[in-house]
């Protein structure tokens, strides 16, 4: 009888073990993301290699990008970038894509979403330039050849990109991992980076 509690107790302490182990390989991985509820008055503001502000007013926000100042406007599936009163950039919101134009209708990219809630952002030769892929309750950017560059993940309600070696690289609050990781994309313009992480948030893919 004896012999049969040690055994009962050592099986126990085991599954403890496990569990804890599971527990901190889990919190080494990230978290589950906090449901962030659009607010139509927030600041999306980021700190660090990325100098993004969006001061959202409804279906308006004024964005700083550095020291440049441009205007944003949607309307519908279309988001209008503006600087000074002249419209820049049009972004429009399709079925399985978001294509930038110039004033003109000329594509300059397409920012397509794929299966396994990817993202893959093509210039419009069709040559690929970044992807984002979901990853340990996060994302993971990349190059066009796919080399990593950072990983985005979420911790509480901001948004937090580190490089491999584990150095932060920015962070934002008010947006989800997946809109935030177009932040990363080196190849665009911080601007359109910007625009194109605001038309995610407010129409996700």
């Amino acid at each position: 009888m004896r012999s049969r509690k040690v055994f009962l107790y050592v099986l126990l302490m085991a599954l403890a073990l496990l569990a804890c182990k599971k527990s901190d390989e889990a919190g080494a991985e990230g978290s589950p993301p906090v449901a962030i509820a659009f607010d139509p008055e927030a600041v999306l503001q980021s700190s660090g290699e990325v100098d993004v502000e969006l001061k959202l007013a409804g279906d308006k926000a004024t964005l700083r990008a550095g020291d440049a100042n441009f205007d944003l406007e949607l309307k519908g599936t279309q988001v209008t970038l503006s600087q000074e009163g002249n419209t820049v950039y049009k972004l429009t919101r399709e079925a399985d894509r978001i294509k930038i134009r110039l004033p003109d209708g000329t594509v300059t990219h397409k920012l397509k979403f794929k299966k396994d809630d990817r993202l893959e952002l093509e210039e419009e030769s069709g040559k690929r330039l970044h992807l984002s892929k979901p990853k340990d309750y996060g994302y993971k950017v990349y190059d066009g050849s796919e080399n990593e560059l950072i990983a985005v993940k979420q911790k509480e309600k901001r948004v937090e990109a580190k490089r491999k070696s584990g150095e932060e690289v920015w962070r934002i609050e008010g947006v989800g991992p997946k809109a935030a990781s177009i932040l990363g994309y080196e190849e665009l313009k911080p601007e359109l980076r910007a625009a194109l992480m605001y038309m995610l948030h407010r129409r996700p893919a």
